[in-house]
């Protein structure tokens, strides 16, 4: 924090040595020592898979992590939509998934957002619908770079299609 003056991070759940609310806790004792809050928690996810076991796994899996973003202070995580780029999307499968995210972190003060992180959500028009969908309370990551185009005009069109319904930017 001292050499880079960074004050805000997102953190991949990778980037902890253990996957416990406990070790959150600490890691936050320590950043909050220092003056550093977390801004957001990177989860995988597949809120958008057919088979339904599969996806309570996935939601399962997903609360787990925003339990340990609620210790380490991080308001938001995300979630991923999954699929593959141009199977078929089931708007209201996906909705759903995301509303059992949303209604749990109200519980614990950490809400669920879609990123273009891959699968159905690599195509922004795709996002932007899943965005309509689901509740207004989300917000989606928006990553300048994981958009799959082939020149800087079709990447700045497909960030301001999102734009409206971004909550945080990678660049």
């Amino acid at each position: 924090r001292e050499e880079l003056g960074l004050t805000q991070l997102e953190i991949i759940i990778n980037h902890l040595d253990e996957r416990t609310v406990a070790y959150a806790e600490r890691v936050r004792v320590v950043a909050d020592k220092v003056g550093v809050k977390f801004i957001n928690f990177q989860l995988g996810g597949q809120m958008s898979a057919p088979d339904p076991a599969a996806r309570a796994k996935s939601i399962a899996e997903i609360k787990d992590g925003m339990r340990i973003a609620a210790a380490l202070g991080a308001p938001t995580v995300r979630a991923d939509v999954g699929g593959r780029a141009g199977e078929p999307l089931d708007l209201t499968t996906t909705a759903d998934s995301y509303k059992q995210l949303v209604e749990f972190g109200s519980t614990i003060g950490v809400m669920p957002m879609p990123e273009n992180h891959g699968g159905h959500s690599t195509d922004p028009d795709t996002l932007v619908s899943i965005m309509k969908a689901i509740d207004p309370r989300i917000r989606a990551i928006v990553d300048w770079g994981n958009f799959r185009v082939e020149s800087q005009a079709q990447r700045i069109d497909a960030s301001r299609k999102l734009l409206p319904h971004a909550g945080l930017v990678s660049a």
